[in-house]
């Protein structure tokens, strides 16, 4: 997004918007994994309830760019800063999870269960 954001060419915005566009709808997907993968039997109402709320939001994305755009003149930089902050905060999330998903891996090495992706 960012060299979608300072390109010149626009052939060259256009195919990082692109590229980072579909990245991201695939971190929807691995997001909704981790979301079922985490969840237990007593909290399957509420990963659901995420799950949901998550892609009527992920709906409404592109409503909220074009609004964010008619604010700002005709500007798309803010609609994509939102783009580029939201993928930061998805990043440290997963920082943070990051320990406790190789913690979890090595735990279940040594105790012989096999890990199934």
């Amino acid at each position: 997004m960012t060299i979608a954001v300072i390109a010149p060419n626009p052939i060259v915005a256009g195919v990082s918007m692109g590229l980072a566009m579909g990245t991201q709808g695939g971190m929807f997907h691995l997001t909704n994994f981790f979301i079922i993968k985490f969840s237990t039997p007593e909290t399957a109402g509420r990963a659901g309830g995420l799950m949901g709320f998550t892609n009527i939001m992920g709906g409404f994305s592109s409503y909220i760019m074009g609004w964010s755009r008619d604010l700002s003149g005709g500007d798309f930089g803010p609609s994509i800063g939102m783009l580029i902050v939201a993928a930061m905060l998805g990043f440290v999330a997963y920082l943070f999870m990051i320990k406790r998903e190789a913690a979890e891996y090595h735990l279940s090495n040594r105790t012989g269960n096999k890990v199934t992706f």
